[in-house]
């Protein structure tokens, strides 16, 4: 309802909250975030080689989400991140501990 108590209502008859100004969000930019325990840089090829050793560690189901299918080779990965970094709407992002 707005303040007169009138209900707003779209082109389908349903009512629906009051109109609302807004703009769109500010695309994410490639940035470092440094902490006490990590840091989050701006992934890059040169994260290949330790991310894949993670992800070959881990058990098979750590793919079941992930909108890719698991990469088999390091040069599997190498091509996927590749893909991901030439994308200009995708920011992608690796998790280092904060010694490193």
């Amino acid at each position: 309802m707005s303040g007169d108590g009138s209900v707003h209502v779209n082109e389908f008859g349903q009512p629906v909250g009051e109109p609302v100004d807004w703009v769109p969000a500010h695309r994410p930019t490639p940035v470092t975030l440094v902490g006490r325990q990590c840091q989050v840089v701006p992934l890059s090829m040169a994260h290949v080689p330790e991310l894949y050793a993670a992800f070959d560690a881990g058990p098979p189901g750590q793919w079941t989400y992930l909108p890719f299918e698991a990469c088999h080779t390091e040069a599997e990965l190498a091509d996927l991140v590749a893909r991901y970094l030439a994308d200009p709407g995708f920011v992608s992002f690796a998790i280092l501990d904060a010694a490193e």
